[in-house]
């Protein structure tokens, strides 16, 4: 499939197994040049995780749900993979029910809020591992912070652990890379649906945040392009996920996805060719199946393969 004075020509094959064959062309927002509506299956993912082997990943926020979920399977897939959190112990304990993977875990205490924390994490990788091949930014606080009346300390966490701490962990896994050759790289932003529409009367600021990873996505995938680097940008916005965030009545009263729909989405990404660049994804549970939109557009070099 190719991309031809604007207009979509050719046609494309499946293959990434575990996603069905069925799509629904249309206009995407912000100059993305196509939207898929797909339906995410229960199969095992048999992407092409091969080149990851022995290469190093870093996921933020590993203690639970989510980055506990993507750390876990990316060890599973053979990566070294240092799970970085602030209840280190869990990522410790994760990694014991892990020794038979070909990959391993690696724990390393660090508050993402706190740069030289972030700054000691990433020197202990390079001093032990030679450096990040694959980040995934993952840590994040969401607090029900009134704007009018709330606590300007949560407020504050939010903007510290959801942007600022992002961009920090960004810079040094970029940095990394860069200083090692590394162009076939990947940083994923686990963004959210909230990050996409506007907020309701609550989590206004926790919305505000991850409006902002959606900035910062698209931001980082053009400064890249200009540095002429082919390392890889993608935002994944999940709606509710079954994980020690939400609050429980609204996890009771609506449908959720699982931590390790969000991990399965990873390593689709992950497994996609060099050439084909993954821009944005959303997904939400329904009744029937995971529905998934998926944004790809052309980038610098990057040709984009269509595969579902």
């Amino acid at each position: 499939m190719a991309l031809e004075n604007g207009e979509w020509t050719g046609s494309s094959s499946c293959r990434f197994p575990f996603w069905n064959n069925r799509r629904y062309p249309t206009s995407g927002p912000d100059g993305f040049d196509k939207m898929y509506l797909v339906h995410f299956s229960s199969e095992d993912p048999q992407s092409s995780m091969e080149r990851w082997a022995g290469r190093v990943a870093v996921v933020t926020g590993a203690s639970s749900g989510i980055g506990a979920a993507i750390a876990a399977e990316l060890t599973k897939k053979g990566l070294k993979v240092v799970g970085l959190a602030r209840r280190v112990e869990r990522v410790q304990e994760l990694s014991k029910s892990l020794q038979s993977a070909t990959g391993k875990l690696y724990a390393v205490k660090c508050d993402v809020s706190n740069e030289p924390e972030v700054l000691a994490a990433f020197k202990w990788v390079k001093d032990n591992l030679r450096g990040v091949d694959v980040l995934i930014n993952n840590a994040a606080v969401a607090y029900d912070t009134s704007l009018t009346g709330g606590s300007t300390e949560e407020l504050k966490k939010m903007l510290d652990v959801n942007v600022l701490g992002l961009s920090v962990c960004t810079k040094q896994a970029f940095q990394s890379m860069k200083e090692r050759g590394v162009d076939d790289g990947h940083i994923i932003h686990i963004n959210s649906i909230w990050g996409h529409v506007p907020p309701g009367e609550i989590y206004a600021m926790y919305c505000a945040t991850k409006h902002a990873v959606t900035a910062l996505t698209e931001g980082l995938r053009r400064e890249i392009i200009k540095l002429k680097s082919k390392i890889r940008v993608t935002s994944l916005s999940p709606g509710l996920v079954k994980t020690e965030m939400p609050p429980k009545e609204m996890l009771e009263s609506r449908p959720a996805l699982d931590a390790e729909d969000i991990a399965d989405s990873v390593l689709y990404v992950l497994g996609t060719p060099p050439h084909v660049q993954v821009g944005r994804t959303f997904y939400t549970q329904t009744t029937a199946s995971h529905v998934i939109w998926h944004w790809v557009r052309p980038t610098a070099d990057l040709e984009v393969v269509e595969g579902v």
